[in-house]
């Protein structure tokens, strides 16, 4: 029987690992891999890990379709530093005939010389790796390497509210029950309003927001909470937008693609007591922009355009535009938003005519580094 045994802290585990498994799987044609979460890694500094049973809870939820994938707890249930060579000797004694193939990550092979019984690890398992463009994979030690498309996640990104769209969504599920990760209640009703790929793209702008909160010195909590709540009424039905804005706003006219901008500023108002105005601006304007719209509106106005999975010709152009100078980003977004809409036959909306009138008399300032 031909094992891959794949160790690491999965804090948390994402798509990237399990594109590994299943390239080793196929690669070396593999009857099982099992995933061995550590409880403490003897080769990285880190505090503040994620419990054993969490981690082993996501990783049972991202592997539940593959039925040739398994965890182990064998690592979690020292409740200890653990060392590979402990792992092999009891893994040994309980499947004698079993070949074994460790899957490594390349970075992990630089430092292969430091770990512990190397000599006996060496003899009871074979070493995989995947190869990454931006490690050398020259070494004196004998190691399988594998091609692996680059994977542009790490739980440390996840970690951070990014990457998103390389989780399981019960694994992204999960962290939101259990408010992982800096995830709050307020995230979890966010996510219970939508779909998850919408949940996915809404990460995505509170990326982008705190950002270029950051970038321009504006104030990132502002900026993550109204980037989080932007979409809070997107998934509400048509008569319900319309009947929201026939009783808060009947000087607008109706139109269904901007109107869950105006009924989100109401509804977060009523359902989760948001106050402040310049987050509740900012969900009102992020379709539409306005005249008088705030620094956090506008930043969220450009997060929505320019966030990671946004993937239109022109993309990376705003993204450089937007670091450099606010003003000129959301002029750009605002531009090329409009062009669409006409060259669909759409209306744009008034807001949208004043408010790039406004910007077009306005100075274009230094670009900046962020």
């Amino acid at each position: 029987m031909k094992i891959g045994l794949f160790g690491g802290t999965f804090d948390p585990i994402h798509n990237g690992h399990l594109a590994m498994a299943q390239v080793a799987q196929t690669a070396l044609q593999l009857d099982s891999v099992w995933f061995i979460p550590v409880y403490t890694p003897p080769h990285k500094e880190r505090t503040g890990l994620t419990s054993g049973a969490h981690r082993l809870k996501m990783i049972e939820h991202a592997i539940a379709h593959e039925p040739t994938f398994s965890v182990s707890k064998i690592e979690l249930e020292r409740e200890r530093t653990s060392y590979t060579y402990e792992t092999i000797q009891q893994l040994r004694q309980q499947y004698p005939e079993a070949e074994f193939y460790f899957l490594l990550g390349a970075d992990n092979i630089a430092g292969l010389g430091s770990w512990k019984e190397l000599a006996y690890l060496l003899n009871e398992v074979t070493f995989v790796a995947f190869a990454r463009p931006d490690h050398d994979t020259t070494t004196t030690y004998p190691v399988i390497w594998l091609d692996m498309p680059l994977q542009a996640v790490s739980s440390t990104a996840i970690r951070n509210f990014q990457a998103y769209n390389y989780l399981n969504p019960q694994v992204l599920h999960y962290m939101l029950r259990h408010h992982l990760y800096g995830l709050t209640a307020i995230h979890e009703l966010v996510f219970h309003e939508m779909s998850y790929q919408r949940f996915v793209h809404t990460m995505g702008v509170v990326e982008t927001a705190v950002a270029l909160a950051r970038c321009h010195g504006l104030n990132e909590r502002q900026c993550h909470v109204a980037a989080l709540l932007h979409d809070y009424a997107k998934a509400t039905p048509k008569a319900e937008l319309h009947d929201y804005m026939s009783h808060y706003f009947p000087e607008e006219p109706f139109i269904a693609p901007i109107a869950h901008a105006y009924v989100g500023s109401i509804t977060i108002q009523e359902d989760l007591c948001i106050t402040d105005p310049e987050v509740i601006d900012a969900v009102r304007y992020h379709t539409t922009g306005h005249p008088d719209m705030g620094v956090v509106a506008k930043c969220i106005f450009i997060a929505d355009y320019i966030e990671p999975n946004r993937q239109f010709p022109g993309v990376e152009q705003a993204r450089q535009i937007a670091y450099a100078d606010l003003e000129a980003g959301l002029r750009h977004a605002l531009a090329q938003t409009n062009a669409y809409l006409q060259a669909k036959g759409k209306m744009i909306h008034p807001d949208s005519h004043a408010l790039f009138e406004k910007l077009q008399q306005l100075p274009v300032e230094g670009e900046k580094e962020c």
